[in-house]
């Protein structure tokens, strides 16, 4: 039959029907066969009789059910694709693999993790280990494996994983915590050269510094109730961008991520769709804080009228919008981030 040079350049697969498979050195020809009889091949000594073999291809041919714990004997292996099968778990074995540097087996139906795969040899560019540890997936349970450098889902549609992988929630008490800890610095340094008559105190009226039409402005009143109105609206605003942060979130299976990567089944390469430029972050950015710049400045001039006159409604003000403020602009990046394909989205 024809042959079509595929995946590695020590791979070739023999298109024909008159032999199912033909080992020559350290090359391994598999033509299109009936897949009940590859299959059995596969579960009996099909791994222990390629023992000298580099490169296994096997792309693409319906097998179903667990690789086999044989495929240790292979320790010269170094390329693996078993990608577009119906596969459901790796076996511990495969620990015992120290040559590999390319794994590729997404298009299954794993579960579990990838914790008895090493790949060694890592490069700076191309893709080394993809495997199905997207969402959605077809497994019973989803695929983990921290040393993806590709994660498919059961749409065929791929991603890089993004680390660190902070849920919503945890994210936005991160960036909250650290401009937190950044603004109180810089009110311990502004209130010190104040009492030392280095910063002059603002005459400045607070509640136009905070904005005579925000809400925060009931912050340095006396009023009970304004408190209250107060601590309601940073609790539903710190919810809400929660609730982005955490729909774009790569591991959330019911967010909005959206995978760019395409990875076809003909080739071992992986192409990004996502058409974002530069121009569409510098628009990005001009909407972004057009809308917010007030915000920060206010909190940084109720910050400096604290530090100045020793006000801690000014202080608590100052500190919450500047807070608000600054979440409010990680989150938009963080969700335009995992969404937009194109500069318009």
């Amino acid at each position: 039959g024809s042959t079509e040079r595929v995946g590695s350049p020590t791979l070739t697969t023999v298109h024909g029907a008159e032999s199912p498979a033909v080992r020559t050195g350290k090359r391994f020809w598999v033509s299109i066969l009936v897949q009940m009889e590859l299959q059995e091949k596969f579960r009996r000594n099909f791994f222990r009789k390629l023992k000298d073999l580099e490169v296994l291809d096997l792309n693409e041919n319906d097998i179903r059910g667990e690789i086999s714990s044989e495929i240790k004997h292979m320790k010269n292996l170094r390329y693996l694709r078993l990608s577009y099968n119906r596969f459901t778990a790796l076996p511990s074995e495969m620990a015992e693999l120290k040559n590999l540097s390319h794994v590729f087996i997404q298009g299954n139906r794993l579960s579990g993790d990838d914790k008895h795969v090493t790949v060694h040899n890592r490069q700076d560019e191309g893709y080394q280990f993809i495997s199905d540890c997207g969402s959605p997936t077809d497994a019973a349970e989803p695929f983990v494996c921290s040393e993806c450098d590709m994660c498919c889902n059961s749409l065929e549609e791929c991603q890089e994983p993004l680390v660190p992988q902070l849920d919503g929630y945890s994210a936005a008490g991160v960036i909250v915590a650290a401009v937190f800890g950044a603004l109180v610095t810089v009110w311990i340094i502004l209130r010190h050269l104040a009492k030392r008559g280095k910063v002059r105190s603002s005459t400045s009226s607070a509640i136009k510094a905070a904005g005579d039409d925000s809400v925060y402005s009931f912050v340095l009143t006396k009023s009970k109730s304004g408190w209250l109105i107060v601590l309601l609206t940073v609790f539903i605003q710190v919810l809400v961008l929660g609730l982005f942060l955490q729909a774009s979130d790569f591991s959330n299976d019911d967010g909005d991520f959206v995978y760019s990567f395409r990875c076809p089944r003909n080739t071992d390469e992986c192409n990004d769709e996502r058409a974002v430029t530069t121009y569409g972050w510098f628009v990005w950015i001009f909407l972004v804080f057009s809308s917010l710049l007030d915000d920060l400045a206010n909190g940084v001039k109720l910050l400096i009228l604290s530090a100045t006159r020793g006000s801690t409604q000014c202080f608590i003000s100052g500190l919450t919008i500047f807070c608000i403020a600054t979440l409010a602009i990680y989150t938009s990046f963080t969700y335009n981030r995992a969404i937009a394909i194109t500069n318009t989205e």
